[in-house]
């Protein structure tokens, strides 16, 4: 393996993904599917030698194909290029899929699976396929076609099944995406002996047409095919893209469900159990739950304890379906085969007559009081149809009982549902070879959620621990409390054997909740990283050492078997632990890298950044030079983290790592306030110090760093050399005294606010918003303006009214000059104008310092990339200059404003016509958000632009609708309205009234008065009690109901600016304006409508659309040459 192998092999697949769509286009940061290949290919072959875990190789083929997507002149894809493995189930033309059945070697499958043809489309490259096991009813990948699977971990154990081989693969590095099937637990029991994370969707969600099975025909508990990865974020990726497939057009097994984004919670509900009330779980795995439940209550999430209802019921019926042929299609298959040791004792159980069935039943029962074992043991047999449709019925009565008893964990105080339940995969770590036999029963911990058809994932939390994991009072146990499904279970149970085994946990959602299960993973993995454990908790990475040789006699072996690969810094023992375990390899010697090349040495020797080299690497325009060293300040402040014991240090390399591992937003620990509060911190006021960090203080200088090339991992290595106690900014040379205003003082000597709270001076809130829009479109002249001058007036502008806003009682301009922004203010503003604006300052610190070009030549030059632009391209003409488009971009929510898109235009008034019903025919059918621009002029004459984000689609209908993400915005002055959740008023559309923008409510019983009279229009529903109905009735007219009001003529308007006739409790408003300006009305010179969906959003508009054409066409033959008038004006046909 070389140095660039170990760099490709420790990318993220969505930063793998994005580095392969670069290398289309010859970027010095691409990559090419080749060279990705080879790497994988290495790795897997390695995997191979050590845990057999691969049935078929076709690396010739991938070859071929890996080289056709380099000479592609653009991305196929947001695959293009990336390796993918796949169980041995999923078919591929001309491949073997055997299942491990002898009798189905040589048969290669016609033609590619639904999913594998949908997959090269979006530029995956296949090239292996996975072990199983025989009949894949089993969770040991054994067959005595391809062998037995290996953990990875320790050998002497089993990798899981029956996607088996795909963890051990995953595990070991050779994979970064695969994919496996489930039908009670095969794609989590792997996931969870292998310490990788796997996602069991619900059926209908993925395709599996095509593929093959063991048992094909089973309809009422049907296996699903589910992606399986390293790390959480690699799941959330490759799931996002197979959901956004659209599969059901190719498989009518599909449920039509396009991807939903899964709205943000910051406080979610969550259950937990570590005993399901049939077989205990061992205390390793009631360990890993425990952890998380305590992880999620520190991060302010509700845990309660959930009891699952009527397990045993659940399992019984569960059997009685699956397995109700007695093993007649798996015999029929293995019948000439040397058998599996679990097969085999399956197939003998189904074979003892049941009259010896009852006997044992009974005599379990009288002797041992194990009703359990014993119902299990009679529902082993084969079913008559009567039989199974009863126990269908049985199963569809459980579901709806389980489903009530989620309902009834609701909070009692808020009424919020519970979300998600946390619980065990299975009751024991990965299980010895050929102990299958005695712990098979324990797949009861993900059988159940295959039975009920529920979203599960999961995800690694901890290891099997010697010392913290062994069964007391064992023998006590075995007598008194186990079943014999238990005993047998914990006669495999050997913690000094398992020690360092990974252990996962399940996160479980409702039916068909996907993408919520997803992102609860990704609370699960936050919340434990922020405790600052040992384990990775869902961020596995394998290492390059742990892909040696294994003995299998334990898994001290593989030390970093769980931890990611890291940077060394070329092995000069620089960076702490704490940044081994947030850098990536790459991240580290860019780090490094940058450091070498920009670095100063003091007069003592100590190595350092200037202010002036750092600006200089940045390389931003003149204009923008305050933002470089505001950064660099910001830097100066961070790098103490979590120690601020001065204002501001020397940015020394650990300074500087540590600076933009904060400023990247990697601390995990941090909430989003906290993070915003630091940050501001940083760029403000330096005499303020965040307490609260102070009190979780790791001692940097007592951390191991990491050894020198060379050295022993026993060495003890000197922790990084800190700077003299007399070294300080100004020995450098380096001062921020000039950049801060001279700030007032209270009466005791001391800013009154700065022990409380973070400020910030007026120019560098200025400095920083206006670097903040340059980089959304970093060009020295955009439509024929100064670009960066224009940014800093925006930000002078907005400085000046948060200045205002923060100190209200401000009467002299002595003062406004010397009044600082508070922290308070800021977040006020940032939450209502700019909730992108951290984002942006992530991405400028990623791009600027964990991205640069390093050439393999440690004497070539640093290259940092040049910052793109992420405005989004509108669709001519387009009506606002850039710097509109980037306060646009800066207000809306992240995953519209930034994706750097085409935004087609649905709509133009100039060129469409002024027409509601053209405007219907442009937004109606767009199932994404929207945005509509407004050009107008006031009466007396002044120009007036304003913006609408529509988070929902268009409807029409008499009733408001829409949600509090919607905004309204005036560019000049700007403003920004945001919903207030006062009430729903949000969106009115009727055609034969208008469009209405920010609604209020009314007293119930005035507005049921003022209907009966006919004198008011929808929406009102609530009304001050000192205002008479009648009073309303003469004055209040639809348009006094909005913030904003376009008559359905659509060449005029009212715009209120936050101003109501009457009612205070508006949906929208700017929370920065504490005026009441009167209402303004405007002619409109133009509208525009822009979508902010995909193109298939476009696409699929268009199609509704022209299918609509074809119908109104066909009713209309025969009809009067009016009626085909109004539907061409109206747009329907043509």
């Amino acid at each position: 393996m070389t140095t660039r192998d170990e760099e490709i092999l420790g990318l993220p697949a969505q930063e793998l993904a994005h580095r392969l769509c670069a290398g289309v286009s010859t970027s010095v940061q691409g990559l090419k599917a080749r060279e990705v290949l080879l790497a994988f290919g290495k790795r897997t072959i390695t995997a191979h030698e050590r845990l057999n875990c691969l049935t078929e190789v076709f690396i010739d083929t991938a070859y071929k194909e890996a080289d056709r997507l380099d000479n592609t002149q653009e991305p196929v894809g947001p695959l293009h290029g990336v390796p993918i493995s796949v169980k041995d189930t999923v078919n591929f033309a001309g491949i073997d899929a055997t299942l491990g059945y002898s009798k189905w070697i040589h048969q290669p499958a016609a033609k590619d699976s639904v999913i594998v043809r949908l997959l090269k489309q979006q530029g995956a490259v296949f090239y292996t396929k996975t072990n199983i096991p025989q009949t894949l009813l089993s969770f040991e990948s054994s067959n005595p076609v391809f062998g037995t699977t290996r953990n990875h971990h320790n050998q002497r154990y089993s990798a899981g099944g029956s996607s088996g081989g795909e963890g051990a693969l995953l595990s070991a590095g050779g994979s970064l995406l695969g994919l496996g099937t489930d039908i009670a637990g095969s794609v989590r029991i792997p996931a969870h002996y292998s310490g990788i994370c796997a996602l069991k969707p619900s059926h209908g969600r993925i395709s599996k047409s095509g593929n093959v099975s063991s048992n094909s025909g089973i309809e009422s508990i049907p296996g699903v095919i589910g992606p399986m990865t390293q790390t959480v974020d690699d799941l959330e990726f490759f799931t996002k893209i197979l959901l956004k497939l659209e599969m059901w057009k190719y498989d009518q097994g599909v449920i039509p469900i396009p991807y939903r984004e899964p709205a943000r919670q910051d406080r979610m509900r969550f259950g937990y159990y570590t005993y399901d009330g049939l077989i205990h779980c061992s205390p390793a795995c009631v360990r890993a739950v425990e952890m998380t439940v305590e992880a999620l209550r520190k991060a302010g999430h509700d845990v309660v304890e959930f009891q699952v209802p009527d397990i045993l019921h659940a399992y019984i019926t569960g059997t009685k379906l699956i397995v109700g042929d007695s093993g007649q299609t798996v015999y029929e298959n293995v019948s000439k085969d040397k058998k599996d040791e679990g097969v085999d004792a399956f197939l003998k159980l189904h074979r003892i007559p049941m009259f010896l069935k009852k006997l044992y039943a009974w005599y379990l029962e009288t002797f041992y009081n194990d009703y359990a074992t014993a119902a299990l043991l009679l529902a082993q047999h084969k079913q008559s149809v009567y039989n199974l449709w009863k126990a269908t019925a049985a199963r569809d009565r459980y579901r709806q009982q389980f489903l009530t008893t989620w309902d009834s964990y609701a909070s009692a105080a808020t009424g919020q549902e519970m979300d998600g339940i946390i619980c065990p995969v299975n009751p024991l770590p990965a299980i010895p070879h050929g102990g299958l036999a005695k712990t098979y029963t324990g797949l009861i911990y993900t059988f159940l959620y295959n039975i009920l058809d529920y979203s599960v994932g999961v995800l690694p939390v901890t290891k099997v621990d010697r010392h913290l994991d062994d069964i007391p009072n064992r023998k006590t146990l075995e007598k008194t409390q186990w079943n014999r499904m238990e005993k047998n279970l914990f006669s495999v149970y050997n913690v000094d054997d398992m020690h360092g085994l990974p252990i996962g946990v399940q996160v479980v959602g409702r039916r068909l909740q996907e993408e919520k299960v997803i992102a609860m993973m990704q609370v699960v993995k936050d919340a434990l990283n922020a405790m600052d454990l040992p384990e990775l908790n869902g961020q596995t990475k394998v290492s390059a050492e742990s892909t040696s040789g294994n003995d299998g006699a334990s898994a001290a072996a593989f030390p970093n078997a769980m931890t990611p690969r890291r940077g060394s810094g070329q092995g000069r023992g620089r960076v702490s632990k704490l940044k081994r375990e947030k850098f990536s390899r790459v991240e580290s010697v860019c780090l490094e890298r940058i450091f070498n090349s920009i670095k100063d040495v003091s007069v003592d020797g100590e190595e350092f950044i200037s202010d002036e080299d750092f600006s200089a690497y940045l390389r931003l325009p003149p204009s923008m030079l305050p933002f470089s060293k505001l950064i660099f300040r910001a830097f100066s402040f961070l790098g103490q983290y979590p120690r601020f014991d001065i204002e501001a240090a020397p940015l020394t390399f650990h300074r500087f790592s540590m600076a933009v591992y904060v400023m990247c937003g990697k601390e995990n620990s941090l909430t989003e306030e906290e993070y915003a509060r630091l940050v501001f911190g940083a760029m403000g006021f330096a005499r303020w110090t965040p307490k609260r960090f102070n009190k979780h203080i790791r001692d940097e200088e007592a951390v191991e760093t990491q050894p020198p090339e060379g050295s022993t991992a026993n060495e003890t290595v000197a922790p990084e050399r800190q700077p003299s106690r007399g070294l300080s900014l100004a020995d450098l040379g380096i001062d921020f005294s000039a950049d801060d205003n001279v700030f007032g003082e209270s009466q005791d000597g001391e800013n009154s606010d700065t022990q409380t709270q973070p400020q910030m001076s007026r120019k560098n809130f200025a400095i920083l918003l206006a670097a903040i829009l340059y980089l959304l479109a970093p060009q020295e002249t955009v439509d024929g303006t100064d670009y960066p001058g224009s940014c800093v007036q925006t930000g002078e502008a907005v400085a000046d009214r948060l200045q205002a806003f923060s100190n209200p009682t401000t009467t002299s301009l002595q003062s406004m000059s010397t009044d600082p922004i508070s922290f308070s203010a800021f977040a006020t503003w940032q939450h209502a104008y700019a909730p992108n604006l951290f984002i942006l300052l992530q991405t400028f610190v990623k791009t600027a310092f964990l991205m640069a070009s390093i050439h393999p030549d440690q004497e070539q030059p640093i290259h940092r990339p040049t910052w793109p632009s992420v405005l989004p391209d509108l669709e001519a003409p387009v009506p606002v200059a850039r710097i509109d488009i980037a306060k646009i971009c800066l207000a809306l929510p992240a995953e519209r404003a930034l994706i750097g898109n085409e935004w087609p235009l649905l709509y133009s008034a100039s060129r469409d016509g002024f027409s509601m019903n053209r405007f219907e025919h442009g937004c109606f059918k767009y199932n994404a958000p929207t945005f509509l621009l407004v050009s107008a002029e006031t009466k007396d004459g002044s120009p007036l632009i304003i913006g609408i984000y529509m988070s929902v689609p268009w409807k029409h209908d008499v009733k408001p609708f829409g949600d509090q993400n919607i905004r309204v915005l005036q560019l000049d002055p700007w403003q920004v309205y945001v919903g207030t959740r006062q009430n729903d008023q949000y969106v009115c559309c009727e055609r034969e009234g208008g469009i209405g923008i920010g609604g209020i409510k009314y007293h119930k019983r005035a507005r049921e008065t003022l209907r009966r009279k006919g004198s008011l229009g929808p929406g009102l529903e609530s009304l001050p009690p000192t205002v008479t109905a009648r009073a309303v009735s003469q004055s209040l007219t639809l348009e006094d109901e909005y913030l904003l009001w376009l008559p359905r003529s659509l060449q005029e308007g009212k715009f209120s600016r936050g101003w109501y006739d009457i009612g205070d409790r508006p949906s929208c408003h700017d929370p920065l304006s504490s005026a009441t300006p009167r209402p303004v009305k405007f002619n409109i010179n133009d509208i525009h409508l822009y979508g902010l969906g995909t193109p298939d959003t476009l696409a699929h508009q268009k199609a509704a659309w022209e299918y609509e054409k074809k119908e109104a066409n066909r009713r209309l033959e025969g009809k009067s040459h009016d009626t085909r008038q109004f539907l061409k004006l109206a747009g329907i046909i043509e």
